[in-house]
């Protein structure tokens, strides 16, 4: 793991509009080479810290300081929420046109996967989509909201696996997670990377 620093808070404190709070002096840094967990309950303002952290809202106090443009980004995903006519190759291949040649497409989706239609596949199946998506970017720091929800236990340890092997595979750069969930107690041995987890 680097030293250098991916995205960093220091005293950051925000709210609701109503000025309920949300946190304060919240400090914490992502490293490359590692995941960082933000973890709390429905309502402790989980997917807010990932808006100021991505310069979506500007309603705080305190410090944020992103060293790096190159970010992945996949927020909350409902089945329902929108629609493409296209297969899942096809959603990839715009990322990637050597598709077949990406190992971490192939664990996350099998060859009968992606050539389902979007309209067609599962839920589950679409997050895979948009996070091998974000693979093929090959981004230095990838934040995801809500990854595992909905998703069951072998899907879940799948997709931890492939974020793992995303991190430690990379040879043009060291990326970095910032993973923002309901759970918490993750462990390190299921990344097979470091990781620390930020309680709101």
């Amino acid at each position: 793991m680097t030293t250098s620093a991916l995205i960093s808070t220091q005293n950051l404190a925000f709210a609701t509009p109503d000025g309920r709070v949300l946190a304060e002096n919240l400090s914490f840094t992502v490293h490359p080479g590692e995941a960082v967990v933000i973890s709390g309950g429905n309502g402790s303002g989980k997917s807010t810290l990932l808006r100021l952290l991505l310069g979506m809202s500007s309603e705080f106090t305190g410090f944020i300081d992103r060293y790096t443009d190159s970010v992945g980004y996949l927020p909350q995903l409902q089945d329902n929420e929108f629609h493409i006519p296209l297969r899942l190759r096809d959603i990839l291949w715009m990322s990637s046109p050597q598709l077949e040649e990406s190992k971490i497409c192939q664990k996350l989706l099998t060859e009968d996967q992606l050539d389902l239609n979007w309209n067609q596949a599962s839920g589950g199946e679409r997050k895979r989509t948009l996070i091998a998506r974000i693979f093929l970017q090959e981004p230095k720091l990838i934040v995801l909201d809500e990854p595992f929800n909905h998703l069951d236990q072998s899907s879940r340890k799948l997709m931890i696996e492939c974020l793992g092997d995303y991190v430690v595979n990379r040879v043009s750069h060291e990326p970095g997670l910032l993973i923002v969930t309901h759970e918490n107690h993750f462990q390190e041995r299921e990344f097979h990377l470091p990781v620390r987890e930020v309680r709101l």
